[in-house]
């Protein structure tokens, strides 16, 4: 990369900026932005950081999804919806949720499940059932399969 001192720097700064956690494109530009950098510029740094493998959106969707899966206890739903709020392909957004594992999901849903139930005062399972799947789905969690475990899980 033929750059003066100045590009220099910012490929720099950009550098530990993505190498603090993984970054998507559209985070990278924000920060361009707010550094006031202009937009033949941030083409030119962007290029390079990929190149230098310092943004990868297929391990940054990844990460994401592990992250508020494990972390933030967040749904496929919406890990998806906030991917592609960051401007993630559809393909890497499809990578990053298949790195869930299928138990490891279905035992955070039943363990989210239980608990929500047994935070609920009101003693109508109806009610409970109702309250407990809007919670659910609101995290993100399938509505399928928010019903299908809430029926098996709490008959009635």
């Amino acid at each position: 990369m033929k750059t003066d001192s100045k590009e220099k720097d910012l490929f720099l700064k950009l550098c530990r900026y993505c190498a603090y956690r993984e970054r998507a494109i559209s985070e990278v530009r924000e920060k361009m932005t707010a550094l006031d950098i202009n937009e033949g510029l941030q083409k030119r740094l962007i290029a390079h950081l990929i190149a230098e493998n310092f943004i990868h959106e297929k391990r940054y969707a990844e990460s994401f999804a592990r992250g508020k899966f494990r972390n933030n206890r967040w749904g496929r739903l919406k890990i998806s919806k906030a991917l592609l709020a960051k401007q993630i392909h559809r393909q890497d957004i499809d990578y990053g949720l298949s790195q869930i594992e299928e138990e490891e999901y279905k035992a955070t849903l039943i363990q989210l499940m239980h608990g929500k139930m047994r935070s609920i005062k009101n003693r109508n399972l109806l009610v409970k059932r109702k309250k407990t799947a809007d919670f659910l789905i609101g995290k993100g969690f399938e509505p399928y399969l928010v019903w299908d475990i809430l029926k098996a899980e709490f008959p009635g």
